[in-house]
């Protein structure tokens, strides 16, 4: 943030619900589940989306760990992009069927 403080000027750092229990010395501004009482479309946000993206890229930390960095880099860009391809492609096709049954 000190590096681009342009670039992350709008985003807010905020410890999810998993994560938050435990965290007595944090304030409590930096709690997601705080923004969600304040405005409750919020919580409907997946807060673990991140460790689910852990969970995939343990996928291929053992192939990336024999890698130099520059091949390691395409390696886990090709992976992330086919990933979020296959997903994009499966919600869609979920809308596309739950608006036919309608």
């Amino acid at each position: 943030m000190l590096r681009e403080p342009l670039f992350f000027a709008e985003t807010s750092f905020l410890i999810d619900h998993f994560h938050s229990t435990g965290h007595s010395k944090c304030s409590r501004a930096c709690f997601l589940s705080e923004y969600a009482n304040a405005d409750p479309s919020l919580s409907k946000i997946n807060s673990s989306v991140a460790e689910c993206g852990n969970g995939g890229i343990k996928k291929i930390r053992k192939s990336v760990s024999y890698m130099g960095q520059q091949r390691a880099i395409i390696y886990t860009k090709v992976y992330l992009s086919m990933w979020n391809r296959t997903k994009s492609l499966r919600m869609s096709r979920e809308v596309a069927e739950s608006s036919s049954d309608s």
